[in-house]
């Protein structure tokens, strides 16, 4: 027992022993740091996740056209009926939205999230009606990978279930792509620019026999549409900006054959635009020199590319050069304030033989306007 009190005793007079010099040492550093403080190391940087740019939302826009041009549109809109007339749909969304779907015998893109929007001319080219599809029509955009169609449908599912999209696939209507056309469908997944002119068909249960045409609800009343029959039909898609609307386009074209033939060869298909428009000073101005410039005449379709354009504001742009087969020239000349004065002339083994009802396109850079035009064929085209 004297052993282990004499150890503990040792043990605690060792321990207070420690304890004072332990103090003793942190009043000396204390003293040190007052008299020349330490320099606080810096701090090594911790990697953190990198930053991934966000696109600005604009990039993801997208609006889809559609006109059936057969000229033998016929239906009611909101209980007043309609015949032998042309029909244009539109489509705007977000490219985020396209999805991919398969059904039995069928598999493609859709996309069923957007405002729909439609407008009926008569056989004259005057308007019937036009106006937005409401929530319940439940309007969509898809591509048929399999079977060779793109367009408007209409009464989708929600995703997930059995069947998506579902509804019917081409009610309004839609475009048939024979997979002999250049360019076909097989590939398409909505979210490229692209055109396609084809043949028009609407049909409420397609493929099966088509029935009587479904109520589709719309902000100018309920529209019922018949059997969409074989017609010429044009869908395009654009990408990536906001269309702004040409207002007070006026147009005019003559068609015709060139008149200079190869050796002996067929002559070449002719035509002649002008026409006039004005721009929307608070939506912005285009700039033909740093933009692209899309002309449609019904099935004939052609983008100018940016930096084709030579000229200025004040003096006019112009353009002259081959194009797909097409010996193009294009002139914009501007005249007081907002209003510009346009003539495209084109002839070339490019341009296919066109009909005299067109439908007319014309887009410079975010800005389009269209019209529907009776061609002329004056004497000297032909």
């Amino acid at each position: 027992m004297a052993m282990i009190e004499l150890v503990r005793k040792s043990f605690a007079d060792e321990s207070r022993i420690r304890w004072i010099a332990g103090l003793g040492l942190a009043l000396l550093m204390c003293a040190s740091t007052a008299a020349a403080p330490t320099p606080v190391p810096t701090p090594i940087p911790v990697p953190g996740p990198i930053p991934i740019p966000i696109p600005p939302p604009s990039i993801y826009l997208v609006t889809y056209d559609e006109e059936l041009m057969g000229g033998n549109i016929s239906g009611s809109l909101n209980g007043t009926p309609f015949s032998n007339s042309y029909l244009f749909l539109e489509f705007k969304g977000n490219l985020r939205s396209v999805v991919p779907f398969s059904v039995t015998g069928a598999s493609g893109w859709v996309i069923t999230a957007g405002t729909a929007t439609f407008e009926i001319l008569d056989a004259a080219f005057n308007k019937v009606g036009s106006g937005t599809f409401l929530s319940g029509a439940r309007i969509y955009v898809s591509v048929d990978n399999t079977n060779g169609g793109i367009g408007f449908g209409s009464f989708s599912i929600p995703r997930g279930q059995p069947g998506f999209p579902g509804g019917q696939a081409l009610y309004p209507g839609a475009v048939l792509v024979p997979s002999s056309s250049n360019p076909n469908v097989t590939k398409y997944e909505l979210k490229t620019d692209t055109f396609f002119s084809d043949y028009q068909l609407g049909c409420v249960g397609f493929p099966g026999t088509c029935k009587p045409g479904l109520p589709l609800p719309t902000t100018a009343g309920t529209l019922l549409l018949d059997q969409i029959t074989v017609g010429p039909g044009y869908f395009s898609t654009t990408v990536t900006h906001v269309v702004v609307p040409l207002p007070r386009l006026t147009v005019n074209v003559a068609l015709g054959v060139a008149a200079a033939a190869p050796a002996g060869g067929t002559p070449l298909n002719h035509f002649q635009v002008q026409g006039t428009f004005s721009t929307d000073a608070s939506q912005g101005h285009f700039d033909p020199l740093t933009e692209p410039v899309t002309l449609q005449l019904a099935q004939y379709r052609v983008t100018i590319p940016p930096g084709s354009f030579t000229g200025s504001d004040p003096a006019g742009y112009t353009f002259k050069g081959e194009i797909d087969g097409v010996d193009l020239g294009v002139s914009l000349r501007p005249g007081n304030g907002t209003d510009y004065a346009f003539e495209v002339d084109g002839a070339g083994k490019g341009v296919p033989p066109l009909p005299d009802a067109l439908f007319f396109k014309l887009t410079l850079g975010s800005h389009m306007g269209r019209a529907m035009v009776t061609a002329t064929r004056p004497e000297s085209y032909r």
